[in-house]
């Protein structure tokens, strides 16, 4: 009886982390929520925007389960949730709220926020990105709220379009309408350094010294230029040699997967030793 239920534990243990390496996948557009849940059934959202990363892996259980759907009622997310009303200390210190932070895989057709326990609405919210204030809050930036985050406004997204504005994230020489202030301001030092002396010096880039700074190299400067090298100092789609990148990164988690699974069987060999020694123990 015992060497069954240390077999259905390391069975649970593999699949477990199966299940948490296989979510691994390559970064996506995300929704990022963070709620707080009372008990008395009151919920309260304290923080809602767009990030670039990975969705929060979901092991569907629970009392409580959130759905998002479109402007016709449409689900287009489900999943339960398991809340904790107790602080994870030593000894748990049990409380009337739990905190809940969730990643969830982005679509434009999302507008509303339901939260559910036991199959009763407890909370609801529309998803406003863009509150319209003229601030650019810290949960808005261009391309969710361009009406209180313009182009010319740090908000942590580089637009680097020829639209006549530079846009302060970007860095020198993405935006081609900062292209004038990047050669004011480099060329000058370019100069002092020596440009050709086959150095590419702290006050060199590709941009003002391309014979000591080649594409490709890391210089502070994204050249965007195709040329079969992707350059380090480019942001995500800046240069289009770094477009198979994604491929790569796929592979590498097709890989991680691979080395999860093969894991996975090692242990699953080593439980079924472990079973197999206890129960020739309890016979003798």
């Amino acid at each position: 009886m015992k060497s069954k239920k240390v077999f259905t534990a390391y069975i649970f243990l593999i699949s477990f982390f199966i299940i948490i390496l296989s979510q691994t996948a390559h970064s996506e557009t995300v929704l990022s929520l963070d709620l707080t849940i009372y008990k008395n059934d009151t919920a309260y959202l304290n923080n809602i925007k767009l990030l670039e990363g990975r969705a929060t892996p979901y092991i569907s259980s629970g009392d409580y389960s959130l759905k998002i759907t479109d402007n016709s009622e449409n689900i287009l997310f489900e999943h339960a949730i398991n809340l904790v009303f107790a602080l994870l200390s030593d000894p748990p210190i049990e409380r009337d709220y739990a905190d809940l932070s969730l990643r969830i895989p982005f679509n434009n057709n999302m507008k509303k926020i339901i939260l559910e326990k036991n199959g009763t609405d407890i909370f609801s919210s529309l998803i406003n990105l863009c509150n319209n204030n003229n601030f650019c809050d810290p949960n808005e930036d261009y391309l969710s709220c361009p009406s209180d985050c313009p182009l010319d406004k740090k908000d942590g997204i580089c637009i680097k379009d020829a639209d006549g504005i530079c846009d302060p994230d970007c860095l020198p020489g993405v935006d081609p309408d900062c292209s004038q202030t990047v050669n004011q301001t480099i060329t000058p030092n370019a100069s002092a350094s020596g440009c050709g002396n086959g150095i590419c010096d702290s006050t060199e880039t590709y941009l003002s010294c391309p014979q000591d700074c080649p594409s490709g190299g890391k210089d502070g400067y994204c050249d965007g230029v195709k040329d079969g090298i992707c350059d380090p100092d480019c942001q995500k789609n800046q240069d289009p040699d770094c477009a198979a990148a994604p491929a790569r990164a796929e592979t590498d988690n097709t890989a991680r997967i691979l080395i999860a699974a093969i894991f996975g069987v090692i242990l699953l060999f080593i439980a079924l030793f472990v079973m197999i020694k206890m129960k020739a123990r309890s016979e003798q």
